[in-house]
């Protein structure tokens, strides 16, 4: 189930929306067993489309309209996440926009890309290989002489301004919940969020990012995002891979029935890319005592919806919403 409604535009410049995402305390009898007191931080919640989508964006699209772009582009594959964002924010503001998918755009069932399509986002199809190449400077420049008056946004808005947004997540949060927690744990594709996050911790804060793909295939990207930050913030990010269930978008009868189970007993909704598996660690991690007695944990809800109507779409409605 996808957010509704949008928000009034209202942040002082009238470029953005004014909102901050709730947080909620998880309970589980298995965090009390181990001592810790759980949060969930709500960016799911966040209207129009949810998610960490709407921050990575959120000074990406400022930049754009600073500099009098009325048109952007950007890349990502046919089930993306980033896809629906963005073909939501050009509808919202009346953008052009255009996007370079990996692979086949012929699909007109797909439901990010048929939202795209409606949002009036000019798709483009390109084979692995050359999309390979998106962040060659070659490439780069061969977009800005065809498209001269397009804003680039990289993929997932991964870049400085995508890492700005994010890193208001923790000033927030420690607000709602009036501490400074000592893990925070994310599910993670570029480590762009999981960066904007430890830039604003202190070096015994930990973050704790839960690959959803197989970290070779992400490090480049992700190893690009610590670069954005200081050293000594480097080093609050662990990264895990032994949770991605055989790589991006793979999963299990096992992750599945966790997520159903997540679901019914707290009524919030979860993706099998990102978020799934993310709560699915923590669950793990918890049972294995890899975290302090005492320990206060903040579990950030990057969305996924579009992740989660895609992977619906492709397999059945195996994770058709609970009754709430």
């Amino acid at each position: 189930m996808m957010p509704h409604g949008i928000p009034e535009i209202n942040d002082g410049n009238g470029l953005w929306p004014e909102q901050t995402s709730p947080v909620e305390k998880l309970q589980n009898e298995l965090f009390d067993k181990y001592g810790l007191e759980v949060f969930i931080k709500r960016d799911d919640l966040l209207l129009p489309y949810g998610g960490n989508k709407w921050r990575k964006l959120k000074y990406n699209f400022l930049e754009m309209v600073d500099k009098g772009h009325r048109e952007f582009l950007s890349f990502g594959g046919a089930f993306s996440n980033h896809i629906y964002a963005s073909a939501t924010l050009a509808e919202r503001y009346g953008l052009r926009a255009i996007i370079l998918v990996r692979g086949s755009v012929d699909d007109l069932e797909n439901p990010v890309l048929r939202h795209a399509r409606a949002c009036g986002v000019k798709l483009v199809s390109m084979d692995r290989k050359s999309y390979a190449n998106r962040y060659s400077i070659e490439f780069t420049n061969e977009l800005k002489v065809k498209y001269p008056s397009a804003y680039i946004i990289p993929e997932g808005a991964a870049n400085q301004n995508g890492l700005k947004g994010c890193s208001e997540i923790v000033d927030e949060t420690i607000h709602q919940i009036g501490k400074r927690p000592d893990y925070w744990i994310l599910g993670a594709g570029t480590g762009n969020t999981a960066a904007g996050i430890a830039s604003r911790l202190k070096v015994n804060e930990q973050v704790i990012a839960v690959a959803a793909l197989r970290f070779a295939i992400m490090k480049d990207a992700f190893q690009s995002s610590l670069l954005a930050i200081p050293e000594s913030l480097r080093r609050v990010i662990s990264v895990t891979e032994e949770y991605n269930f055989g790589g991006m978008a793979k999963w299990d009868d096992q992750l599945v029935t966790f997520i159903r189970n997540f679901e019914r007993s707290n009524k919030i909704l979860l993706d099998p890319i990102y978020t799934g598996k993310a709560m699915y660690a923590l669950f793990d991690l918890v049972a294995k005592g890899n975290f302090e007695r005492g320990s206060s944990i903040v579990f950030v809800h990057t969305g996924g919806m579009p992740g989660r109507m895609s992977f619906n779409y492709r397999f059945g409605d195996l994770l058709a919403d609970p009754d709430h």
